[in-house]
């Protein structure tokens, strides 16, 4: 059909696993469909810099022609960051994986003191039985809880009421080591300080932004050590710049870079 394409590759999949099964059954049709494509769409995006570059060698594409649209949602612009309590509220919010590795983030009450921190998992269901594995890890806490899941575009308004966005994920995954996930600007949406571990891309925006911590390791001692160093002042002025850049991380400015490829194809 002579038509333009627009190719958008949200995970780095040239890499995309480790198993030997992946890389005997799937990777050898994904090399093939990148190989025989790379000639075939007009502009490609993903979603962080750094798989952006990567793809740009993959491809042997020119130097900052893949384009970076973020997985950020819609600007929240009813809400405002809510004062610190007496207790501090901590967040993660997502899917139940196993390879995410996502009892570090349970095994972080080991270190926080009870009567000054409490951990709220909301979790969309998607291994069962390691999902009951967290609740049994987390059984020992009574600072621990699960709640049910809300529907997606209402996770920012529902977080609000916490104080931290937690989320510490292991970089044995090259998409898992440039993660920039939806969650993360769904805490800046929220208008929460942010809290995570040795994830390249976030520590970037958490640092441009001053949104809180980042820890140097991706434990739970590593973060929890980082978490305890913060006074109430501190956690209400990550949530004051998560308010201030509010909508510059949000899916505005990819609308922005969206309306931008669809006039350089309609050329």
């Amino acid at each position: 059909w002579n038509a333009k394409i627009y190719f958008d590759s949200h995970e780095y999949f040239p890499k995309y696993r480790t198993s030997l099964y992946w890389k005997i059954r799937e990777k050898p049709m994904i090399y093939y469909a990148f190989r025989s494509c790379r000639d075939k769409f007009d502009i490609m995006s993903t979603v962080c810099p750094s798989l952006a570059r990567m793809y740009e060698k993959f491809f042997h594409f020119e130097p900052n022609t893949v384009r970076v649209i973020t997985n950020a949602p819609d600007y929240e612009q009813d809400l405002e960051p809510n004062p610190v309590k007496e207790k501090i509220r901590i967040i993660h919010h997502g899917l139940v994986s196993y390879v995410r590795q996502m009892e570090k983030m349970v095994d972080i009450m080991d270190y926080l003191p009870e009567d000054k921190y409490e951990l709220y998992f909301m979790l969309v269901l998607g291994e069962k039985d390691y999902y009951n594995q967290l609740i049994q890890r987390a059984a020992k806490h009574n600072n621990i809880h699960f709640l049910p899941p809300v529907p997606f575009a209402q996770i920012p308004s529902f977080i609000n009421q916490f104080d931290i966005g937690l989320f510490i994920l292991n970089n044995d995954l090259i998409s898992y080591k440039y993660a920039l996930p939806n969650k993360f600007f769904e805490f800046v949406q929220a208008r929460l300080a942010i809290a995570i571990g040795d994830s390249f891309e976030m520590k970037q925006y958490v640092k441009k932004y001053d949104l809180g911590i980042a820890a140097d390791e991706n434990s739970a001692e590593a973060l929890a050590k980082e978490i305890i160093k913060l006074s109430k002042d501190d956690i209400m002025r990550y949530k004051q710049n998560a308010h201030k850049y509010a909508r510059e991380l949000s899916a505005e400015t990819n609308m922005v870079e969206l309306r931008k490829i669809a006039d350089e194809l309609l050329r």
